[in-house]
């Protein structure tokens, strides 16, 4: 899976920069994506991380933990990608991840440029499944806590 996952990424960084896609030079594109999801996983971390460990909520507090935030998240996705969610992809992967950006460009080519309302593009990003799933997970962890707590006294 890291590896088609890697596959992925080396398609997209070759489309962007009108590469052409074929394995001798997708393989050569960078495994870590700054648009993938976990750039949101290292942002909301991070987050987490920041916030729960200020001494005070006092304006300077939060404004030194949402800079560090700021300048740390994309180099922390980027490491999250290169050390844990890809590794280098196998041929057949390379050849599926080629496979699947040519099948997008010509079905974005067949299609006319429809530019979607504010609310479709925000929740097809994942952004708001993203947040939901953040606060689910924290509110079970937060009960999860309470109840072991609770069994402790």
């Amino acid at each position: 899976l890291s590896g088609t996952h890697a596959a992925e990424h080396q398609t997209v960084h070759a489309i962007e920069r009108g590469v052409p896609l074929q394995p001798e030079f997708v393989r050569k594109m960078p495994r870590a994506h700054p648009r993938c999801g976990t750039n949101l996983v290292a942002l909301a971390l991070l987050c987490q991380i920041a916030i729960s460990h200020l001494p005070s909520y006092e304006p300077h507090y939060v404004l030194g933990a949402l800079l560090f935030v700021f300048l740390a998240w994309r180099n922390f996705g980027t490491f999250l990608q290169e050390k844990f969610t890809t590794k280098p992809a196998t041929q057949k992967q390379l050849q599926s991840g080629i496979r699947a950006g040519e099948e997008i460009l010509r079905k974005y080519q067949e299609q006319p440029h429809v530019v979607g309302s504010f609310g479709q593009r925000l929740w097809n990003s994942g952004i708001v499944l993203c947040v939901a799933g953040g606060i689910s997970v924290m509110y079970v962890f937060e009960y999860l806590f309470r109840w072991w707590i609770s069994l402790q006294t």
